[in-house]
Order: C-alpha cells, then sequence, then structure tokens
C-alpha cells in the first residue's frame, strides 16, 4: 500500500508543480482591457523586462513591466520602488510587474484571468 501511494505522490506531483509555475502570459493589450491609459514606453530592459509602460490605472499613475515569464520578474526592483518615497505600491502577477502611486492598480492587476 505505502509503495502505491509513492509511485501516485511521484506522478502527481510534477503535474502539481508545472500547474502551479505556469501561468498566462500577459501583455499590454491585456492591462488596457481592464483600463489601461498607456502613456511614455518605459526603458524595460535596464530591469530585465521585454516590455515596459507608464500611465494611468484605475485612476492611478503608474509604470508596468513585462517579463518574459513569472519566474523573470524583477521581484527585488519592485519592492525597493515601493519602499521608496516616489512610489506608494507595487505588486506582481504572472509576467507583469506594476508600481503605482496610488492604492487602485493593483487591485485591477488582481482581476485579470
Amino acid at each position: 500500500m505505502k509503495i502505491k501511494n509513492f509511485v501516485i505522490l511521484l506522478l502527481i506531483t510534477p503535474i502539481f508543480l508545472y500547474s502551479c509555475s505556469s501561468s498566462k502570459k500577459y501583455d499590454v493589450s491585456d492591462l488596457e482591457e481592464v483600463g489601461f491609459k498607456k502613456e511614455t514606453q518605459q526603458m524595460y530592459t535596464m530591469i530585465g523586462a521585454i516590455d515596459g509602460w507608464s500611465g494611468i490605472l484605475g485612476g492611478d499613475i503608474i509604470e508596468i513591466y513585462f517579463y518574459e515569464n513569472a519566474n523573470k520578474v524583477n521581484k527585488a526592483f519592485f519592492e525597493n520602488e515601493a519602499a521608496g518615497q516616489f512610489w506608494k505600491d507595487s505588486c506582481i502577477k504572472g509576467n507583469v510587474g506594476l508600481i503605482s502611486k496610488g492604492d487602485n492598480a493593483c487591485k485591477i492587476l488582481e482581476t485579470l484571468k
């Protein structure tokens, strides 16, 4: 019985890990669908992103960056920016990192499917 459970666990674990690590890959059009008004393209390569924009989301001034995948998001950059004086909040969803001067943008980002 124990060996059978172990074999089942060995078969299920990779599937579970894959489903947790794979997330939808978002791009700027996904954010535009939830109200993002892009303004200026940012120097996104400096933080390892593949695209980046400033603009308005939910009435907040934001910068949003897109990465190749969720594992490549520069989490330290977003945490440091939100801890500074210029930005108020930061959040990450999938391959997207966002910094905001308000309280609404991260709530909207979280609604992406």
